[in-house]
């Protein structure tokens, strides 16, 4: 994996590392930031996924934002 020493992640007041192989999924409605103080680039693939407690009219809603 590109990039994966030195990175690490805070979510409210939590930060944790990345593990290879692995994904880290967050809510981003919290605070957030990473970081990354490794030799080499880091490479970060984005997704956004709605949050599953959220009714079909609430994403319809959130949508339209």
């Amino acid at each position: 994996m590109i990039g994966l020493e030195g990175s690490r992640l805070r979510v409210a007041n939590d930060i944790r590392g990345f593990e290879e192989g692995k994904a880290a999924i967050f809510d981003d409605s919290f605070n957030h930031e990473a970081w990354h103080d490794g030799e080499s680039a880091r490479i970060t693939l984005i997704m956004d996924i709605w949050h599953p407690d959220l009714t079909d009219e609430e994403v319809k809603f959130l949508k339209l934002m």
